[in-house]
């Protein structure tokens, strides 16, 4: 089984994950000359993404749907399922908190007692998208 994101949660998760880390590559580009080698090194390309994330979570998703994660292979416009690689799966789930309650209560035959196990949270975001 495989669980996915609804891709605008998922943009919007990928867009306030990213904020701080291109504010913190362009001080140590700034400062050192030196960054993180999976993150860009051309300062003019990370203040320009700055300037659009500054303009909020629309302009900076019109303009960095179709990039990839600087030299990652990873890009937004990528369905999820190319993450899940060249595996066979017999249920892909989408990956919403309701959703996968009431999909866990329909499946506890395939999975016991799964219903009861508290979902895991890693990099999300209280904020919401019309905060920015």
């Amino acid at each position: 089984m495989a669980l996915t994101r609804n891709p605008y949660k998922r943009a919007f998760s990928w867009y306030t994950y990213r904020m701080p880390i291109i504010r913190q590559q362009i001080i140590d580009l700034s400062r050192t000359g030196k960054g993180h080698p999976n993150l860009s090194t051309d300062l003019a390309r990370l203040e320009a993404e700055r300037e659009h994330m500054s303009r909020g979570f629309s302009a900076w998703l019109e303009r960095y749907i179709e990039h990839h994660w600087d030299n990652t292979w990873f890009g937004l416009y990528m369905p999820m399922s190319r993450w899940l690689g060249q595996h066979e799966f017999d249920l892909v789930m989408d990956c919403e908190e309701d959703i996968v309650k009431r999909s866990c209560e329909v499946l506890g035959d395939f999975f016991p007692k799964m219903h009861d196990t508290p979902l895991v949270r890693r990099n999300v975001s209280n904020r919401n998208h019309k905060e920015y």
